[in-house]
């Protein structure tokens, strides 16, 4: 179910990034547009990681080199899920502005006129 779920992010952040996709975009922008799916792919490579060190593995597995790869690893998830934290905040900091997500242009909503009688 967690691996549908997991899709379902997938095919939504691919989606989204087909209708706001343009040559401008950075690297930020890239990542910005996939934060779901990779703070999901960070949490589950997490627990992997978990599964393999209490269950898979046993001690005389953990050398040296393994553990260091695997600590390598689970910084780089760290990252991973702080960056959707942070550029989910900063969507909303521009959805609290009235802002679009969109890079292309910023548009603003003109307020209706009170309809009056002649």
């Amino acid at each position: 179910l967690l691996l549908i779920n997991f899709a379902h992010y997938i095919g939504n952040d691919v989606e989204q990034a087909q209708h706001t996709l343009h040559s401008g975009w950075r690297w930020y922008d890239w990542t910005s547009n996939f934060a779901t799916t990779l703070d999901e792919l960070g949490w589950f490579v997490l627990l992997f990681l978990l599964e393999l060190e209490t269950y898979v593995l046993s001690d005389d597995a953990f050398t040296r080199g393994r553990v260091v790869a695997m600590n390598a690893i689970r910084l780089i998830c760290y990252v991973a899920i702080g960056h959707a934290v942070f550029a989910c905040g900063e969507y909303l900091v521009d959805f609290g502005r009235g802002y679009s997500t969109c890079r292309l242009r910023t548009v603003r909503v003109r307020e209706r006129q009170p309809f009056v009688h002649a």
